[in-house]
């Protein structure tokens, strides 16, 4: 009696998600996104075989600058885009646009500064791995405003095939690197062509709002950033802290302990940030385009199932990587990587709350709140650093210090998740 009787559940259940916006919009997105991610995710035991873990290592520098640039590029203001007032729209991307070629301009001076200033003992390939930021950060710093342009109008299915041809791109160019004997430079190189392609697809329906750029005045431009204060003032930092709380571990890995450590943090960390690359970000972006069409009310109701539904989904995602062991890591990834494993594990509790807590962490935008999204990022930091940092005064190896860091932050989602869940009971 009782399969007839699920069987008729699952199918109701599927139905009603079939004809959710909400989930309609995420599966377009997400089916791109997960062509991509698949792509990368079944190239990454070729790229292990192809680079090293101390290449591996040289890349997590790069990445850890770029995602940091990513969250100040634009102040933060192409967020603003999807819920600006109609009016205010040209103004908006004119804004970010003219921001995005000033911090690449300041990025680019920057890396001179720093190629020049380092130490001898610094091989060449770090060195020109530096001088791929700059295109890397351009071609991204532009796409950027026009991603959000895309989540404005709701075109979601353009949306997703320009990130999976992103990372589709971008893992190409990798593989090919590497084939081509391109060891430390070849992951940075190959990185940057996602974000050029990206870019060039953006660009081939640009709209009227993009045309109409060129016609913005410096006083309208000044008078959308006091509008759009929050942006700048809350979640830019938090960005950046954000982003250093996932990205500078590695960095610091590699300068306190060695590159081979660093390497087996990035790797793990690209595998189980695979889930909040697909389906996270790819839910937040949805539902930061339904703002503009849905009450506060029915906003705050879909945050707290949303957050319910990828609990168990990260789950389910996350808990086979930690159960194939150590040897079915040397076995996906080749035998030099088998140590990889035990950072997977240490990393995975932690992941799975980022995994829920960055779906829904737009509830601080629609309730006005970022300054919590802020300290919270503070917090993230400090625990990075302490962990990282302190380590050897403790005596603890790259693994121990990995493990600080995973527990301090795990504590720190968890605290965020408590107060997302509070801000929906208030906002309902």
């Amino acid at each position: 009696m009782w399969p007839p009787i699920l069987a008729r559940r699952v199918s109701t259940h599927i139905t009603a998600l079939q004809r959710d916006r909400f989930f309609r919009r995420l599966a377009m997105l997400s089916g791109g996104v997960a062509a991509g991610q698949l792509f990368l995710a079944f190239s990454t035991p070729l790229l292990t075989r192809l680079y090293a873990p101390e290449d591996f290592g040289v890349f997590a520098v790069v990445i850890a600058i770029l995602a940091m640039f990513n969250s100040v590029s634009s102040m933060r203001l192409e967020i603003s885009l999807p819920v600006c007032r109609p009016e205010t729209l040209v103004t908006g991307l004119a804004t970010t646009l003219f921001l995005a070629l000033g911090t690449v301009a300041l990025l680019t001076l920057g890396i001179a500064v720093t190629v020049a200033l380092l130490p001898p003992t610094v091989g060449a390939e770090m060195r020109a791995a530096l001088w791929t930021v700059p295109i890397a950060a351009l071609f991204g710093a532009l796409a950027l405003p026009l991603t959000y342009l895309r989540v404005r109008r709701g075109d979601f299915r353009t949306y997703g095939v320009v990130r999976m041809a992103r990372l589709v791109s971008q893992g190409s160019g990798q593989i090919a690197f590497g084939l081509a004997g391109m060891t430390q430079l070849g992951l940075p190189l190959g990185y940057a062509l996602g974000p050029g392609t990206a870019l060039l697809l953006l660009l081939r329906d640009v709209g009227p709002e993009v045309r109409q750029v060129i016609r913005i005045r410096l006083w309208q431009i000044r008078a959308y950033v006091r509008e759009h204060w929050r942006y700048p003032l809350y979640m830019m930092p938090a960005s950046v802290l954000y982003e250093a709380v996932q990205f500078l571990p590695a960095v610091l890995l590699a300068a306190t302990f060695s590159p081979v450590a660093a390497g087996f943090f990035a790797l793990s960390q690209r595998v189980l940030g695979l889930p909040v690359r697909f389906l996270s970000q790819s839910a937040a972006q949805v539902l930061l385009g339904e703002a503009a069409e849905t009450s506060r009310g029915e906003i705050s109701r879909r945050v707290k199932t949303i957050a319910r539904q990828f609990t168990f989904l990260g789950t389910a995602i996350i808990l086979p990587m930690v159960l194939i062991g150590d040897s079915g890591w040397k076995f996906l990834f080749g035998e030099r990587w088998g140590g990889a494993w035990v950072f997977v594990l240490t990393l995975s509790p932690m992941y799975l709350l980022r995994f829920i807590v960055d779906t829904v962490s737009n509830m601080f935008v629609f309730t006005n709140t970022q300054h919590f999204r802020f300290m919270s990022s503070i917090a993230l930091l400090a625990i990075t650093l302490l962990s990282f940092l302190m380590a050897p005064y403790f005596g603890f190896g790259p693994l121990a210090a990995t493990a600080t860091y995973s527990l301090g932050c795990s504590v720190v989602y968890l605290a965020q998740l408590f107060l997302i869940r509070s801000l929906s009971n208030a906002h309902t």
